[in-house]
């Protein structure tokens, strides 16, 4: 997947107004959260590249992938599945700063385990698994913390298992939105200027704000059609 307006480097590409932006960005992804953007700009110099991708561009599918990880910086991705009688079973939906390709790398040969698509016009970071290692080498850091994502993976996995094989609808939805639960005031900054406007326009008596403290962002892949093929269930049911 070549995507468009491809770009590699590193720091050059990430300097700037814009380039300071993503660095922030960066400093909450899975491999660099917590660090420094001066810090991160440094592991990422001549080690990265940057490319766009159109909405309902591919980006992997099973037979085209890249040996890469990648780091959503804008937009949003889909991630699905084919299941029984080829229909497209959404897995997962990608926002910034999310990661994925890690079922790419450490391997040899063989499919991709998923396809995913961009649902908005994207722009990813790549690192390949040898830009990737060096990085490793450089910040002990950044490993640990990968570590942790694929841990946090396998957990991410058993408990699509343990939603798809429920019997139950309300204990399918259930388990779904208790799984993709995610702070709204934390890595979803445009749902929580949202939820706050409409605090501020719905001032309690006292003049406090509505239901104030932590909100909960539900990405729902699209919409009840596609949330009804993830839980395997019809609408009506959902």
């Amino acid at each position: 997947m070549a995507g468009r307006n491809c770009a590699r480097g590193g720091a050059g590409l990430l300097s700037g107004r814009e380039g300071e932006a993503l660095l922030e960005l960066l400093s909450r992804s899975m491999l660099f959260e917590g660090m420094e953007p001066g810090e991160i700009a440094r592991l990422l110099e001549g080690r990265c590249e940057l490319a766009s991708f159109a909405k309902g561009e591919l980006i992997y599918s099973p037979s085209r992938y890249r040996n890469c990880l990648g780091i959503l910086l804008a937009g949003e991705a889909g991630i699905t599945k084919s299941g029984q009688e080829g229909r497209q079973v959404a897995m997962n939906l990608l926002t910034p700063p999310m990661a994925f390709g890690a079922a790419a790398l450490f391997q040899s040969g063989g499919e991709y385990v998923a396809e995913i698509t961009a649902l908005a016009p994207s722009r990813i970071l790549f690192l390949s698994q040898e830009r990737l290692e060096e990085i490793f080498r450089l910040d002990y850091g950044t490993a640990r913390r990968y570590i942790a994502f694929l841990s946090g993976r396998i957990r991410f996995l058993n408990r699509k298992i343990d939603a798809f094989t429920t019997v139950g609808a309300p204990q399918r939805l259930a388990a779904f939105l208790a799984d993709s639960a995610q702070p709204a005031y934390g890595r979803h900054p445009h749902a929580a200027a949202e939820l706050r406007a409409r605090e501020r326009a719905s001032p309690e008596p006292d003049g406090s704000c509505r239901g104030a403290g932590e909100r909960w962002f539900f990405p729902i892949p699209k919409g009840v059609t596609g949330l009804s093929h993830t839980l395997n269930m019809g609408r009506a049911s959902l």
